[in-house]
């Protein structure tokens, strides 16, 4: 098991990141995300190896990294055209990481860590990982015309093969909250003395923009998912 981080703290940040955006949208558009890992659980399995690689971005500022030590950004950015940005990673639960962004009145703004680590099976039978999580999107006070985009994505990964979870939430172009608390649940045979990787997956991505976008602009920051790999060379 991981640092065991309170889901009475988190869930005190995703109400505060809600009302922030509330505050925020009082006038203009705005959007707003989150998605954090707040605890992981295992049974069968030993953790070891932590390994980041965080990317945070707005249209001024951009972060980029990889290592042992989770690295914390935070962006906050006003615009030319009015528009505000900001892109964050926290790390006031490391090792577990927090991901989030928001954007009001032409504004963008993403962040993204992937987290992997090496597991061990310490007996035969049904191994399990738990990861719970924080999630919250948002998008108030569109105008006719305007896009706002809000998304928070959660994935886990087995050994980059097909078993995994996920969880996604969003908003696209039409006014919206949600927000809460979830897991997500891995379970499979091992043997004793097998080993492995975990992939784990907090991405949060906001933007508003004064005309339609094409499709798809909402996997923003998502492209950090196929540097897993990398993450797992450079430390072999």
């Amino acid at each position: 098991m991981l640092r065991r981080s309170q889901k009475k703290n988190a869930a005190t940040v995703v109400l505060l990141l809600c009302a922030s955006a509330g505050s925020l949208a009082a006038q203009a558009a705005a959007v707003s995300a989150t998605a954090s890992i707040t605890d992981v659980t295992t049974s069968l399995l030993q953790l070891s190896n932590n390994q980041y690689l965080n990317d945070a971005s707005t249209p001024f500022h951009s972060g980029f990294s990889t290592g042992t030590v989770l690295q914390g950004y935070d962006f906050n950015d006003s615009g030319a055209n009015g528009g505000t940005s900001f892109a964050k990673i926290d790390t006031t639960f490391a090792p577990t990481p927090g991901t989030s962004a928001g954007a009001v009145d032409n504004g963008q703004g993403s962040a993204t860590v992937l987290w992997t680590f090496d597991w061990v099976a310490t007996q035969t039978g049904k191994a399990s990982i738990d990861l719970s999580y924080l999630f919250s999107a948002t998008v108030q006070n569109l105008l006719p015309g305007e896009t706002g985009i809000a998304s928070s994505d959660i994935t886990l990964l087995l050994d980059g093969t097909s078993l995994k979870s996920e969880a996604l939430n969003f908003f696209n172009n039409v006014n919206g909250n949600t927000s809460g608390l979830d897991d997500l649940l891995l379970s499979f045979d091992v043997t004793s003395g097998q080993t492995g990787t975990f992939t784990v997956t907090a991405a949060s991505n906001a933007l508003v923009a004064p005309v339609p976008l094409p499709a798809g602009i909402w996997l923003l920051g998502s492209s950090l998912v196929g540097l897993a790999g990398f993450m797992r060379r450079r430390k072999a």
